[in-house]
């Protein structure tokens, strides 16, 4: 007898293999749907954190946009403010100006009336001395 050739297994034994088999062949392919299915989630589920992501980065975007929009409407306001209080101190300033002005002009014609009068005076009495000079001759 050769020695290659292969032990006699009674015909329970093969069926017993072969449904092995098939139980192993169907536990791998079970495997592997539930490998896909979960690859399947961790992409979904990756998807949706990048899809959060992008929404967070938009709203954050549109947040910073709008707090800028307000900064300028505060500058904006400020400026504003600046120039009106410029404009009533230029018009308080233009005030104690004229008013100043019309002082010094009160002390003009009161100085112009005051030296008249004495010119007025002086003028008098040199008539009186000339008069006084005649009436002596």
């Amino acid at each position: 007898p050769s020695t290659n050739k292969k032990p006699k297994v009674d015909k329970f034994q093969r069926e017993r293999e072969r449904e092995a088999r098939a139980v192993e062949k169907a536990a791998e392919k079970h495997a592997k749907v539930l490998e896909k299915q979960r690859a399947a989630e961790e992409k979904a589920q990756a998807k949706e954190a990048k899809k959060r992501e992008r929404e967070m980065v938009l709203e954050e975007k549109k947040r910073e946009r709008e707090a800028a929009l307000e900064e300028k409407k505060r500058q904006k306001e400020l400026v504003r403010e600046e120039k009106r209080l410029a404009e009533q101190a230029k018009k308080a300033a233009d005030r104690v100006r004229q008013a100043r002005q019309r002082e010094m002009e009160k002390v003009v014609r009161a100085a112009k009336r005051d030296l008249l009068a004495a010119n007025k005076k002086r003028r008098l009495r040199a008539f009186d001395r000339i008069l006084q000079h005649y009436n002596e001759e």
